[in-house]
């Protein structure tokens, strides 16, 4: 689903018209643009030469070796480069990284589905972030990844053939790769978020190759350094037949465009995991059934893709426990693969100025839901919340996060902790 953050993106400059970088913020580093001063309560430490970051007071600092990949001219971004080498040298080579752990409280999130045997607890994010110090503080405490919001889509990324806007992903990837934390990314071939001149190609063989490259480019900068990839998003009609209104499939006919972009991902990063997104899968019903044979006829065509994504845009009290819990074991046991909550919200039906106490206590029993099937299934790996409080949400006036618009915890992040104990 689109997320809520396309006027700032096309405004990046927006975040930088502070005078003090907030806590967790950059501060300073090779090419860096931005406040070179924090807030009071924290101070500007070195992380590496092209990274530099406002740690609050007493924050432990804990070094870790970094093989970084870089060409003879410095970039400010270390995976904007091609030639791997191991020296530490400050003019061509690596450095040597230090990642900066911030305090957690025990019930902190994602600490808390780590010691259950899960990879993360995450938050979808974009550049306003660095901008908003009570989110970023949330971030680092409770976080363990971050997926992009909407700087991954194609028309903000690519907006005209081989023209890359990737500063506001650069941003998120430093911060991300400073801070140990794991990275999602989202939305390579996503039919709602293509630009003007990929839906007016309308020959197959040149939307390939716009296909090929868009996803070669993005995977191959970022190559090591994110978790998994949602390489094709939102494909199927909610009647569960093919999404007739995406320009891919008008094109091809059916799935097989999803071939040419899970193959390039693979090539641009042997290593990362390659999913397949889609919403509405949260329940059994027949978008899930064409969901799982589309991924099982993916797989037996030699397609590599190995994890699929249920977003996970719910309704509050529509979310039964024994309905989501078989959404999970179907995406398990039909395609055998890794499974990601990828874009968790739990919202009222319509907007409301607030929600009521009854509508509060039924959100909190869903995130218990939600976090429960997850914990129950081995192939469930971790859950992503899109966005981080209700202030900023792309369900504006429907409040369907863990944090209110004042960042004041919810009951709804108590029955998230819930469903993980």
């Amino acid at each position: 689903m689109k997320a809520y953050m396309i006027a700032a993106i096309a405004t990046p400059a927006l975040v930088f018209a502070q005078q003090t970088a907030v806590a967790y913020g950059q501060c300073g580093g090779l090419g860096w643009t931005g406040p070179l001063s924090c807030v009071p309560t924290a101070s500007c430490a070195s992380v590496n030469s092209w990274y530099y970051q406002c740690l609050p007071t007493g924050t432990e600092i804990i070094s870790t070796s970094c093989t970084c990949y870089t060409t003879t001219v410095i970039s400010t971004y270390m995976w904007a480069v091609t030639t791997k080498t191991t020296d530490t040298a400050t003019t061509t080579t690596t450095t040597t990284a230090t990642t900066t752990i911030p305090p957690v409280t025990s019930l902190a999130l994602h600490p808390l589905i780590k010691a259950k045997g899960k990879l993360y607890v995450g938050f979808g994010v974009d550049q306003t972030i660095f901008s908003d110090g009570a989110s970023l503080n949330i971030l680092g405490t409770e976080g363990g990844q971050l997926t992009p919001l909407n700087s991954m889509n194609w028309d903000t990324i690519e907006p005209s053939f081989n023209s890359w806007n990737f500063a506001i992903t650069d941003q998120l990837m430093s911060w991300a790769l400073a801070n140990g934390r794991l990275v999602r990314g989202n939305g390579l071939v996503w039919h709602a978020t293509i630009p003007g001149w990929v839906r007016s190609t309308l020959i197959k063989g040149v939307l390939i190759q716009y296909i090929q490259n868009h996803v070669s480019t993005i995977v191959s900068r970022y190559r090591g350094h994110v978790y998994a990839w949602d390489i094709g998003k939102n494909v199927f009609g909610d009647s569960g037949g093919p999404r007739t209104d995406s320009h891919f499939y008008q094109v091809f006919g059916n799935y097989e465009y999803l071939d040419y972009a899970f193959k390039a991902a693979r090539q641009a990063d042997p290593n990362a995991k390659l999913c397949l997104s889609d919403y509405g899968i949260d329940y059994p019903n027949a978008k899930m059934n064409t969901f799982i044979q589309t991924v099982r006829d993916l797989m037996a065509r030699g397609v590599p893709i190995n994890c699929v994504a249920t977003q996970s845009h719910l309704t509050i009290g529509a979310t039964t426990t024994g309905g989501y819990y078989a959404a999970l074991y179907n995406l398990a046991v039909g395609t055998g693969l890794e499974i990601h909550i990828s874009e968790l919200d739990i919202a009222s039906a319509l907007p409301v100025t607030a929600l009521t106490a009854v509508q509060l206590a039924q959100q909190k029993a869903d995130f218990t839901t939600v976090a429960e099937a997850c914990m129950t299934i081995p192939l469930c790996a971790g859950i992503t919340l899109w966005g981080i409080s209700d202030r900023y949400t792309w369900l504006t006036g429907q409040h369907p996060l863990l944090w209110d618009e004042n960042y004041v915890k919810k009951p709804a992040y108590a029955g998230l902790v819930n469903g993980i104990l």
